[in-house]
């Protein structure tokens, strides 16, 4: 569990770093990634955790875990 909450701590202080606001508690996060924590990475097939509106806010109801392939696409198609 220290793991995921040093993640957590990343993820959210890079998210602020960027000028994003970031409203997911620990236990949103946590509970999101609790069933799928194995399949995180850096492989494109690895998960990852986006935003659905890529210029909203990183919240429970904005958020979901996709692959790394996937969301690279999705920002190359939003940013083009």
């Amino acid at each position: 569990m220290h793991k995921m909450y040093v993640q957590f701590g990343y993820n959210r202080t890079s998210a602020r770093q960027r000028g994003e606001t970031w409203n997911l508690t620990w236990e949103q996060w946590r509970d999101m990634w609790l069933p799928s924590w194995h399949q995180r990475g850096r492989a494109a097939d690895c998960l990852c955790l986006a935003r659905i509106d890529i210029d909203g806010v990183w919240d429970q109801h904005n958020v979901h875990l996709i692959t790394r392939k996937r969301h690279g696409q999705a920002v190359r198609t939003h940013y083009s």
